[in-house]
Order: C-alpha cells, then sequence, then structure tokens
C-alpha cells in the first residue's frame, strides 16, 4: 500500500514549508544610522503607531525611502521612526511545530504499517 520511500515524500513535503512560514518580526538595532544596511525586509514603527513593511528599504540621508506613493517619491524621516524589526526564523516556534507533525505522521505511519500487517 504506502512504501517507506513513499511515506518519506510525504513528510519531506509537509515539513518544507510549515518550516519555512515560522518566522517572527525580531528587533533590529536602533538606531538607524545613516551608514546602516537595512535588511530585505523590515517593519517600521513610526511616532504616529502606524506600521509599515517595507521591500528592500533604502537609507538616503535622514530618511527612509518608501518608494512611489500616488505617483510621487515618497520617504519617513528617521527622527519618525520609533524601532525597526526585521523577520527572523522563530526557532523555537519551529521546532516544536516541526516536532509535533514528526508525531502525528509518525503516529499514521504506525496505523497503516499495523493496518497493513494485521489484516
Amino acid at each position: 500500500m504506502f512504501g517507506r520511500a513513499a511515506f518519506r515524500r510525504v513528510v519531506a513535503l509537509a515539513l518544507v514549508p510549515l518550516t519555512l512560514a515560522c518566522s517572527t518580526w525580531a528587533t533590529y538595532p536602533s538606531p538607524i544610522s545613516p551608514t546602516a544596511e537595512l535588511p530585505d525586509r523590515v517593519r517600521l514603527q513610526l511616532r504616529s503607531g502606524d506600521r509599515i513593511v517595507l521591500d528592500d528599504p533604502v537609507l538616503e540621508g535622514d530618511s527612509v525611502w518608501v518608494g512611489l506613493v500616488e505617483g510621487e517619491g515618497t520617504r519617513i524621516p528617521v527622527l519618525d521612526v520609533t524601532n525597526v524589526e526585521e523577520r527572523r526564523v522563530g526557532a523555537g516556534r519551529t521546532a516544536v511545530l516541526v516536532g509535533g507533525i514528526v508525531v502525528v505522521l509518525g503516529g499514521i505511519g504506525f496505523w497503516i504499517w499495523a493496518v497493513s500487517e494485521f489484516s
């Protein structure tokens, strides 16, 4: 019915996307200096309380280039940014999720083996 190789493929295919999805926002060292290299994706907390997620942010002098908004170049002054966060893998959550999935899939595999072995 289910070969060992097929079972391993199913487990691998189930785990890969789930491990990639386990990420969290972590505080990036602040304040932002004009020479800082920002990560590829950041979330900015502004003094107003708004949060903005930026892909490939660029520092230009004392501002963060946001991009085009309604056809106009938009920048946010660094002084208006109260916190900078970057995406990081949540190792603890990932380990718990993967461990739980392995246990569940192992139980299903054992059940399939037991049913086919003893029927």
